[in-house]
């Protein structure tokens, strides 16, 4: 989005919950190759130890807990949100397969950042306080080059906080003092 509003100057607003930039060398290498064993193993079809190994490399305090639990528990997920998915929703297990390309988002910001100085758009910068340092530095980064930005870090929340079993009412209210 920041990108676009670069070219597209009738974007007047961009809002962002924690997005995420280039930072180093050395901790995008480990990103990638986590997506890329990640995007493996769902290309192969093994959803839950792709889930299991992604979640596990994520949050450091899964380490110790053995990977058949936590593929058994999110079999449990993915099978709840089976029985619940209705309509026109998405399934979990059909957008596993798009992380690769958030990645590829994020890869394309190398050597980038100093371009954000001239985004004409005004920016809210949204991020939990209990989320991972990676997700924080991002914002500072951003925070710092971009000329017309407003940080609110929201108290309690992490990076789960946008989606519904999270607290997406707290970001919605933010987005619509923001937006309205």
């Amino acid at each position: 989005m920041l990108q676009s509003s670069l070219m597209l100057k009738d974007i007047r607003k961009i809002a962002l919950y924690e997005p995420l930039v280039y930072l180093d060398k050395s901790d995008m290498d480990k990103f990638n190759d986590m997506v890329r064993r990640f995007d493996e193993e769902v290309s192969e079809g093994k959803y839950l130890k792709a889930t299991a190994d992604i979640a596990k490399a994520d949050v450091p305090s899964l380490q110790r807990v053995p990977s058949f639990l936590l593929e058994m528990f999110f079999g449990l997920v993915y099978l709840i949100d089976d029985v619940r998915t209705k309509g026109n929703d998405v399934r979990l297990t059909a957008l596993l397969p798009t992380l690769k390309f958030d990645v590829q988002l994020v890869n394309e910001t190398k050597g980038r950042l100093e371009d954000f100085r001239t985004v004409p758009a005004e920016v809210l910068l949204l991020g939990g306080s209990r989320s991972e340092s990676l997700l924080k530095e991002s914002l500072d980064l951003l925070n710092n080059v971009l000329p017309h930005v407003h940080r609110i870090e929201l108290q309690g929340l992490d990076h789960k906080a946008a989606a519904n079993g999270g607290k997406p009412e707290r970001i919605a209210d933010e987005l619509l003092k923001f937006f309205v």
